[in-house]
């Protein structure tokens, strides 16, 4: 389980993700968003007994403002 959050200022999060129970080995998310930060929260580790966190990819993909 996690949950992922933006902020523009560092101070201030907004949560846009809240996932539970995920039995995707890839999920996909797909959020369009205006921020500077990008935050990734594991609320339960894994799906097993251990308490890992596996994270192997992320990517948050952004453009200049004109």
């Amino acid at each position: 389980d996690y949950t992922i959050e933006i902020s523009k200022d560092n101070q201030n999060w907004t949560e846009v993700v809240n996932v539970k129970k995920n039995k995707l080995d890839k999920p996909k998310i797909f959020q369009t968003a205006e921020a500077r930060y990008v935050r990734i929260t594991a609320t339960k580790p894994t799906q097993g007994a251990d308490t890992a966190v596996r994270l192997y990819e992320i990517q948050v993909l952004g453009q200049k403002k004109s």
